[in-house]
């Protein structure tokens, strides 16, 4: 394949649209770019990607091409570090062929760039690119030269999986309008790395917060539930204005909040008179629309869905709850597994560990296989990040990777990972693929193996949960759960690989933490050195941790297994006040999967059911906290479904294409009907 671009290639920001017309037959495409893309055919959507992996390789992606006039494929090249991508120049290449044979290539291709796409303007977040800005009153096609690249490693990628269905928007109101409820500034605004200086053409603050003070007029939309993909706007003016077009996910409160999600929301247009079509270059999660507007204009507005078509392995019928939970989470998966696992489809689109393991149990549990895990753990076996300390593996792939920056305790949640998916899949390929950089990951972490035999002071961000116990006064010196996490990886590690002396290890780390952590009646979070001794900090206690000691299989004894069981919990009353409450990730989580290995079947579905009810009937989607104060759209929660199905059948698994089922089936008595519908693999 050739592989070329056009123009300045590190251009910050880029956007370049490469165009085929008057065809000759073709009937099927083979194309190749980054770090986005999008496929028009005939002026319609085609294809959003690519299958992302790190940077270095390519993967293909093949479709059926029936084209009668015109191709057009828009590259963006971002030229900065993101999370959505890893940080690469970007590049362009595509055959088009009929019955096995090359017709064209990508040098048949013209390319153009528009002239009134704004490219200087602030960013979206602070972990994926640029707001769009368009000034239409300018648009013109400039032609430019191609040239060719560099070729990477290409790969075989797997088929679109994206649906691609049109969604409209439901008119609510058209009203003057004057500012926002509420606007937050996320820190990541503040920081010097994200100001960018050279932003000139479009800035959130003079050029769009403090506009509105002036008085514009808004028509707000909405859709029954969040969807994720791509906003397509027909916009009808009777003179030259300024449209801004913010969305959002959720009224927190009944407030409009900009930013509450830490995004800004934006797509700035300038627009003609007459009638113009938009559709948005970057996919978005989003619920609510508001298009903002100097003079009065008509809009028509849908969005074309970005989310994974083949999540077809478990239908629920009966009690009403149940069903919405179970949909919320098979829609919540939906948008974050459409090319691998990503944390939201919104703020960031970015492949984290930890949150992976529970997405592939949902897709075991959706699919029937772990295909999209395959592709998500080989772009980790793949990375070759040198600005990640040597032996330490990257949080999150492909993503940008900060010098130095990482968290340990997410390299122990990858080295659980590799185990589960050795017992969903029995795949050794990636097992062994990722040997040397799990052991790498040990010999890592082992510098901070205390006399104790523990980690202390671990350095990096040693990420327990998004609640109290991830305070730095209870994360610092020698935090337990982080230590109740690595004996249990070192464990699962040494059983994968045959390797008694880390089964061994893992055994005396966890007598020493029980000594340690234990106070008789709950697990300590920290200890710290004062004068040299190691003193516990009595008053750090954590929901959390106690729900890492458990999930890891430490529990000293009955009395403490049966006051977690029945005073502990997400709706859980004021018991045990002095304990910090868990939040959605990873603490609920852990409770639940450590629950189900107890037979608690019961108590799973009562908790579990009117917990994420909550979010569900709100949104259609599962949270990333338990209050809406961050992402409303976050793929591990679809383990929600795991719990639920968990505890009405018994699921553990699915083998050779049928549900493996261990438990009381107790869906009569919450009138609910589970039907499998797996294919054999």
């Amino acid at each position: 394949m050739d592989f070329i671009w056009a123009g300045q290639r590190d251009k910050y920001n880029s956007r370049i649209i490469f165009t085929i017309e008057n065809l000759k037959d073709a009937d099927k495409m083979i194309l190749c770019a980054a770090d986005f893309y999008q496929v028009f055919v005939d002026g319609k959507l085609l294809s959003y990607g690519p299958e992302r992996t790190v940077a270095g390789y390519a993967k293909t992606r093949e479709f059926s091409i029936k084209a009668k006039a015109k191709i057009e494929i828009y590259v963006s090249g971002y030229n900065f570090n993101c999370y959505a991508c890893d940080f690469q120049l970007p590049y362009f290449s595509a055959e088009l062929v009929k019955d096995g044979k090359i017709v064209y290539t990508s040098k048949d291709f013209k390319c153009f760039e528009d002239l009134g796409r704004l490219t200087e303007v602030s960013r979206f977040t602070g972990q994926r690119a640029c707001i769009e800005c368009y000034d239409f009153t300018k648009s013109k096609l400039l032609e430019l030269e191609t040239y060719s690249v560099e070729t990477p490693k290409i790969l075989k990628g797997s088929a679109d999986s994206a649906d691609y269905n049109v969604l409209d928007f439901k008119k609510l109101s058209e009203k003057d309008f004057f500012g926002f409820d509420e606007v937050k500034t996320p820190e990541w605004c503040t920081r010097e790395k994200y100001r960018l200086h050279h932003v000139s053409q479009f800035d959130i603050e003079k050029d769009f917060l403090s506009k509105l003070k002036e008085g514009y007029f808004a028509t707000d939309f909405t859709l029954q539930e969040e969807h994720s993909g791509f906003i397509c706007l027909e916009i009808t003016a009777t003179e030259k204005t300024e449209v801004f077009v913010t969305f959002e996910e959720i009224l927190a409160d009944g407030k409009w909040t900009f930013r509450r999600s830490g995004c800004n929301e934006l797509i700035s247009l300038i627009i003609n008179k007459g009638r113009t079509e938009y559709i948005s270059t970057e996919p978005y999660a989003l619920m609510l629309l508001k298009v903002i507007s100097k003079a009065k204009v008509s809009v028509k507005a849908s969005l074309i869905t970005l989310e994974n078509k083949n999540i077809n392995g478990l239908s629920v019928f009966g009690n009403e709850k149940f069903i919405k939970v179970i949909e919320s989470a098979k829609s919540t998966f939906r948008q974050n597994a459409v090319d691998i696992y990503t944390d939201c489809p919104g703020r960031e689109r970015a492949g984290w560990l930890c949150d992976s393991l529970f997405l592939a149990q949902a897709e075991r549990l959706f699919t029937g296989k772990n295909d999209i895990e395959k592709r998500f753990l080989e772009n980790f076996m793949l990375a070759i990040t040198p600005e990640v300390p040597d032996k330490m593996i990257p949080k999150c792939m492909p993503s940008e990777h900060p010098v130095g920056h990482y968290l340990p305790t997410f390299a122990m949640w990858f080295l659980v990972q590799i185990y589960d998916y050795y017992m969903r899949t029995s795949d050794m390929n990636i097992v062994l693929g990722v040997k040397e950089k799990s052991y790498n990951v040990i010999e890592f972490l082992d510098k901070f193996i205390n006399s104790d035999g523990l980690l202390e002071n671990l350095e990096g961000w040693v990420f327990i949960e998004w609640s109290a116990c991830n305070k730095v006064e209870y994360v610092s010196g020698v935090n337990y759960p982080a230590n109740m996490l690595y004996a249990y990886a070192l464990r699962l590690t040494g059983e994968l690989y045959n390797d008694e002396q880390l089964i061994l290890r893992s055994k005396k780390m966890q007598e020493k933490v029980v000594e340690q952590s234990y106070n008789g009646e709950f697990f300590v979070d920290n200890a710290i050195r004062v004068d040299g001794k190691l003193v516990r900090q009595e008053t750090h206690l954590t929901e959390t941790c106690q729900y890492y000691a458990l999930f890891t299989g430490l529990c000293p004894d009955q009395t403490f297994k049966e006051k977690m069981i029945k005073d502990f919990g997400p709706l859980r009353k004021d018991a045990f006040s002095h304990v910090e409450r868990s939040n959605m990730i990873v603490g609920n989580c852990l409770r639940f999967l450590w629950l189900l290995n107890q037979g608690e079947n019961e108590r799973v579905i009562n908790e579990s059911v009117e917990h994420f009810y909550k979010m569900a009937k709100v949104t259609g989607t599962l949270w990333e906290n338990n209050l809406p104060t961050a992402s409303c759209n976050h793929g591990y929660a679809s383990v929600a479904a795991v719990f639920l199905v968990g505890g009405l059948l018994g699921y553990k698994t699915v083998k050779d294409g049928k549900p493996v089922l261990d438990g009381p089936d107790l869906t009569e008595k919450y009138g609910v009907k589970v039907k499998f519908n797996y294919k054999e693999n």
